[in-house]
Order: C-alpha cells, then sequence, then structure tokens
C-alpha cells in the first residue's frame, strides 16, 4: 500500500510586483496555514517518509513547515524545479522514479496541476484544491511505478477555511 498525499502551496504574498513569480513567498495567512495543516494531518496520523515539492520559493516554504514539524531529515526531502515548470505527466514521472522504501510521500505543487493530478488518480474527484489544501490518496500497489495503474481511494480533503 502506497499513501500519496498532494499539498498545494500555502497562500502567496502578491506584494512586490518586481518579484519574479517563481520567487513569491508566502504571506502572513500561508505562514499561518502551513503549519495548521501540518498539525491537521499529524492528529490523522498521516506522516510523511518522503516529501517532495516543487523548488518555487512559496511551495519549498510550505513543504519546510511539514518537514520541521514530523522532523523529517534532508534524506528525506528533496526539491525538484520541474514539479513548477512541468505539467500533470512530470508529476506522475517523479513519482514513478521514487524509492519503494517510502510508504507515504507529500507532494507540494502548484495549480492547475496538483488539482488535475488529483482528478486523475480518483474517482469522480472534481473539486478546486485551495492553497495549502490536501488530499490523502492510497493506493493498492507496492511500486511507485504502478501509481498510474489503478485508481486511488480518498482518504481525506481537507484545507485551512475548514478550520477558522
Amino acid at each position: 500500500m502506497k499513501t500519496l498525499v498532494l499539498i498545494r502551496h500555502a497562500k502567496s504574498d502578491w506584494g512586490n510586483s518586481t518579484l519574479k513569480d517563481f520567487d513569491r513567498p508566502l504571506n502572513k495567512r500561508g505562514m499561518k496555514d502551513a503549519p495548521l495543516m501540518a498539525k491537521v494531518l499529524d492528529n490523522k496520523d498521516i506522516k510523511p517518509d518522503f516529501i517532495l515539492t516543487s523548488s518555487a520559493n512559496r511551495a519549498i516554504t510550505t513543504a519546510k513547515f511539514f518537514a520541521q514539524h514530523f522532523g523529517l531529515s534532508d534524506g528525506h526531502f528533496s526539491d525538484n524545479i520541474n514539479i513548477y515548470r512541468g505539467n500533470h505527466r512530470t508529476y506522475i514521472n517523479l513519482l514513478n522514479e521514487l524509492d519503494n522504501k517510502f510508504d507515504t510521500v507529500f507532494l507540494f505543487g502548484h495549480n492547475p496541476e496538483i488539482s488535475y493530478v488529483a482528478s486523475e488518480m480518483l474517482n469522480d474527484f472534481t473539486e478546486h484544491i485551495p492553497t495549502a489544501g490536501c488530499i490523502v490518496i492510497d493506493f493498492d500497489i507496492d511500486d511507485w511505478i504502478d501509481i498510474e495503474s489503478v485508481k486511488g481511494k480518498l482518504r481525506l480533503f481537507d484545507y485551512p477555511k475548514n478550520h477558522k
């Protein structure tokens, strides 16, 4: 069994128009929502073995809140620029390359791709994933290479506004 947790980066700051999109930081709400959602997942006993994140500032900052909360070491955390630049196929390809010693992986990305990946992996999932939204999907597989061969089962779809 493998579990994939898709997480959209927390709310970003649009205040500095001179920054490139890639470099945008989290805003105050994002800085609160990221640790909140890490705690929500932890309280539901959903803990990562590995974190894979876009290397865009807002995504990597969100992912680092989760890594810190769960006490993950560097060997269990990786950023990849292709999550920022790529499409849903890029996400799938990166998942296929994961080490099978990791059973629960948190993947931090961007919309619209993160929502599209969720809809591809689940039957009848058409929701928009809000910032800091988390989707927990269980797969009856033993190897990440098989993630496309079966539809996953939705365990949880949650986001910060559910906790306000």
